[in-house]
């Protein structure tokens, strides 16, 4: 039976693919309160210089969190909507999440949390081959998000995917590793840290699968992962930010590289094939236009999120007036879009997009 889903890089002719939807998209109303999960996760681009200030609790109740204003909200729909259309204009299926029509709170055995919609949807899954993996959760509130794309998971099952859940972690307060940010408690059980990791910690290049892993959590993960895909492919480990790396660099295609500013510094820690590969620098950081809001999630150098259609088209904010230049200049096709809000939504085109299919074939890049 011929799956219907199929991914090995960031870079094949893309066939379908799964975009996010924000609506009812919920931040903390102080950041000076959260729970540890959430700490963890945003710690680079919230926390770095606020470490005294923060103060951990356990359960996060609906009271907790605000919506941005329904303008911004809009916004982003109006820009999400408009992708679409574009991609369906290269011949693209998309499909989208269902909505999460209500905020609620849910409650584990261990601790309670608000719901949270599948905007960014590339964190929780990560897919390889024919094989949808569920990715263990970083983020306490994103728990039951994965709900939201099933009906879709279960059709392509159906049609012949796999589909397979990582283990799911309790995420009990000693389950979270703080050690990248120094604070594990000073009685720390290194024996409790559980498996968790979401799939934009992962680069694809056909065999080879670069990891980020900043912490013991996701160091589990990454093991996990090399057991589960056996030796058909090779997990590499690389400690370049605190979470995601698709938003330091992407491949736009075999020898070609994306890269912002911080992750130029650090291109002598990924595996020695990819030193060698060529790198287009991310021009745009310093010139960003962008949110003026309490909370900006991501870094200015978001726009570097881009999206691959193929080895020549490239998806990329429409701010990103340099970098689309050099694009150009090294043969590839900008496709400029809007996308507003992507550093308060923590994440623009890469983060928003879920690869289901790409016309390609497992060959070896390194």
């Amino acid at each position: 039976m011929n799956s219907p889903v199929n991914i090995y890089t960031e870079w094949g002719p893309l066939k379908e693919v799964i975009i996010g939807d924000f609506y009812n998209y919920t931040i903390p109303t102080s950041i000076d309160d959260v729970d540890v999960s959430f700490r963890s996760f945003y710690n680079d681009n919230l926390f770095a210089e606020v470490r005294s200030l923060v103060r951990y609790r356990l359960n996060v109740y609906a009271d907790d969190l605000k919506k941005y204003p329904e303008e911004i909200e809009l916004e982003r729909k109006e820009d999400l909507d408009n992708w679409v259309k574009v991609l369906e204009s290269f011949g693209v299926l998309v499909k989208r999440p269902g909505q999460l029509d209500q905020i609620q709170e849910f409650k584990t055995p261990y601790w309670t949390n608000v719901t949270s919609p599948c905007g960014n949807i590339r964190d929780q899954f990560l897919i390889v081959g024919n094989d949808i993996i569920e990715t263990s959760p970083l983020v306490r509130g994103r728990y039951f998000e994965n709900d939201l794309v099933k009906d879709h998971f279960l059709g392509y099952f159906k049609r012949g995917a796999r589909w397979t859940v990582a283990p799911r972690p309790r995420m009990l307060e000693e389950s979270f590793d703080r050690s990248y940010f120094n604070q594990n408690p000073p009685d720390v059980d290194p024996t409790k840290f559980e498996i968790m990791f979401d799939g934009a910690q992962c680069l694809k290049f056909g065999r080879d699968i670069i990891f980020n892993v900043g912490n013991e959590n996701h160091r589990l993960g990454m093991i996990w992962l090399q057991r589960h895909l056996g030796e058909r492919f090779r997990v590499h480990e690389v400690a370049v930010t605190d979470n995601h790396i698709d938003g330091m660099f992407l491949p736009l295609r075999p020898g070609v590289l994306l890269m912002k500013g911080a992750m130029y510094e650090k291109r002598h820690l990924l595996p020695k094939p990819l030193q060698t590969w060529d790198v287009i620098r991310f021009a745009d950081e310093d010139h960003y236009v962008g949110d003026d809001y309490d909370l900006l999630l991501a870094s200015k150098g978001i726009n570097v999120n881009v999206l691959s259609l193929d080895e020549r088209h490239v998806v990329i904010n429409e701010l990103a007036s340099q970098t689309i230049r050099t694009l150009e200049k090294h043969k590839f096709v900008p496709v400029p879009l809007r996308l507003r809000h992507s550093r308060i939504y923590s994440g623009a085109f890469h983060c928003s997009s879920l690869d289901i299919y790409r016309d390609e074939t497992l060959e070896d890049y390194f």
